[in-house]
């Protein structure tokens, strides 16, 4: 995602999500590696999810993409979050 490049975005609030994106792709992938995708890791799962929008700027649009203005935030809850526990 572009966001880093969106010359709009403030540079802390940019390195925060960046921070806070390798953070939860590093607990998905220790939660993946003994749990895959068997039912036994969705309490985790679903608390890791449960506990990432609470970490996210309040202000769903204060980190855009540098290629067209989007909201950063609603783009990874709707693509990444809700997806991951789809049915």
């Amino acid at each position: 995602m572009d966001f880093s490049a969106a010359p709009t975005n403030d540079p802390q609030l940019v390195q925060r999500y960046q921070e806070l994106l390798q953070d939860c792709t590093q607990d998905w992938r220790e939660l993946w590696l003994p749990h895959g995708p068997e039912s036994d890791g969705l309490p985790q799962y679903r608390n890791l999810i449960a506990h990432h929008p609470r970490i996210l700027h309040p202000d769903l649009r204060a980190r855009i993409t540098a290629s067209n203005g989007i909201g950063v935030d609603p783009v990874i809850v709707r693509r990444s979050l809700r997806e991951a526990l789809a049915p």
